[in-house]
């Protein structure tokens, strides 16, 4: 069944969480990306863009709370990306 999702267009303060994810790599939950933009973001601002990221399909999520960016390409055939 084809992917029915709507291309989602990225605010400026989204590629900047996004941008970060990829910079830093990893897991990471609302509460930890609330600490690390601290003051920037307040805690409903980063859940808003976290949820952002997840419609656009350019994260991955993790037991519905931690997303990590999705790579900008595709592992090497027999590269593991869970190995982190």
């Amino acid at each position: 069944m084809a992917d029915a999702r709507r291309p989602v267009e990225l605010s400026i303060e989204a590629s900047a969480l996004l941008t970060m994810l990829r910079r830093e790599g990893g897991w990471w939950d609302v509460s930890r990306l609330t600490h690390h933009w601290r003051p920037t973001w307040p805690e409903a601002e980063v859940e808003q863009l976290a949820r952002t990221l997840r419609q656009s399909g350019q994260v991955d999520v993790r037991f519905d709370r931690a997303i990590r960016a999705r790579p900008l390409h595709p592992s090497p055939i027999g590269g593991s990306r869970d190995a982190h």
